[in-house]
C-alpha cells in the first residue's frame, strides 16, 4: 500500500501531497480525504532499474503501473 506523507503543502485552493510506494506493490492512492480533485499525478521510481511510468486519475484516486524493481515517490496537485 501507498504511503501518505502527512505533511501538506498548501498554495491557496492547491493542495500538494507526497507519499511513497514500495516494490511490486498495486499503486492506488486515494486522496478523497484530503483533496476534492486530483489534477496531477506523478510517480517516479527511483532506483537503478526505473523506467517512465504510466499513470491516471479517477476521482480522488491516482493509479499507476510500476515499470521497474525498486519503489519510489509519487506527488499528487490538487484543490481542497
Amino acid at each position: 500500500m501507498a504511503t501518505i506523507d502527512s505533511r501538506k503543502h498548501v498554495l491557496g485552493d492547491l493542495v500538494v501531497v507526497t507519499g511513497t510506494f514500495v516494490n511490486g506493490e498495486t499503486i492506488a492512492v486515494d486522496l478523497s480525504d484530503h483533496l476534492s480533485k486530483i489534477m496531477l499525478f506523478v510517480c517516479n521510481e527511483t532506483d537503478e532499474t526505473a523506467r517512465a511510468m504510466v499513470t491516471s486519475i479517477s476521482g480522488t484516486t491516482g493509479y499507476a503501473a510500476e515499470a521497474g524493481s525498486g519503489g519510489g515517490t509519487w506527488f499528487a496537485l490538487g484543490q481542497r
